[in-house]
């Protein structure tokens, strides 16, 4: 090595993170930096929660403690879910849409899971509904009058069964349902479900394939035939 290049490896080696941030420095060498460092690093996942508590042995026996949050799988999941629903809440009563809700708690540093960076107007407003506070409801949706024998919209159907919304969207879309628009509720699907169509339905949402089965038995998701109106599907 030449003296300059020694120079230039000693100055790096009093500044680490220059040399780990450097858009020069390959992952291996970073590998290498982690191996003369550290000793070891332990894990420790609270639970079934987000937490997970990292303690870092560093070379020349100094130990350090580090809090970190891993991206839940479920709200349930999350540490700060009563406080994220809690603000939310707060927001819709005070007259926000479910985009202006999504704007501030983005902000406020809260995040929603399966690694999903920001909520969206679309994921406040699911997760509102999966507790029962998306708001007051259309006046058409509280006349029970205008549906049949046997039916439901479908967003209370999904809280019934229970699943996510979204997918309950889903099945509507592929058939695996009764259902049919209502003009006067401003277009909203009305879900036709009696005893034994809710039993299908329970039984669908929990099935597991196992190979080679189907993914999805034709059973399970073809629905029980019934009288239906010219608009419905």
């Amino acid at each position: 090595m030449t003296s300059r290049e020694r120079e230039a490896l000693l100055r790096l080696a009093h500044d680490v993170p220059a040399l780990w941030h450097a858009a020069a420095t390959p992952p291996q060498d970073r590998q290498e930096i982690v191996r003369v460092f550290v000793d070891c690093v332990t894990v420790e996942v609270h639970e079934d929660s987000a937490q997970v508590a990292v303690t870092i042995q560093w070379a020349g026996g100094v130990a350090s403690a580090h809090c970190l949050r891993r991206p839940g799988a479920r709200y349930d999941q999350l540490s700060n879910v009563t406080a994220l629903v809690a603000r939310m809440e707060g927001l819709r009563q005070a007259g926000h849409s479910f985009a202006q809700i999504a704007e501030p708690v983005n902000r406020e540093g809260f995040s929603p899971p399966k690694r999903t960076e920001r909520f969206t107007g679309e994921t406040v407003a699911r997760l509102l509904s999966r507790r029962g506070l998306h708001g007051p409801r259309p006046r058409a949706m509280a006349n029970v009058s205008v549906l049949r024998p046997h039916e439901y919209w479908l967003a209370d159907l999904a809280r019934e069964v229970p699943m996510p919304i979204a997918t309950f969207h889903t099945w509507q879309r592929l058939g695996w349902v009764h259902s049919r628009m209502v003009p006067v509720a401003s277009g909203r699907w009305a879900i036709g479900a009696d005893a034994n169509e809710l039993e299908r339905l329970r039984q669908l949402r929990a099935y597991q394939r196992k190979w080679p089965e189907p993914r999805s038995p034709q059973a399970l998701t073809t629905p029980q035939r019934r009288d239906l109106q010219p608009q419905s599907r």
